[in-house]
């Protein structure tokens, strides 16, 4: 499988993730959801 084709991007092209949780017991200011540290990829061949 050709994960960059399947993400839509192209090779150069820089993306940035993260990832937003539901969190009900530990979450700051009892929001009910956390986020995960955020990354940046940038794709390459």
């Amino acid at each position: 499988m050709d994960l960059a084709g399947v993400g839509g991007v192209s090779v150069g092209e820089t993306r940035y993730y993260q990832l937003w949780y539901r969190d009900p017991g530990g979450s700051p200011c009892g929001s009910g959801f956390n986020l995960t540290n955020g990354v940046r990829v940038v794709w390459g061949p």
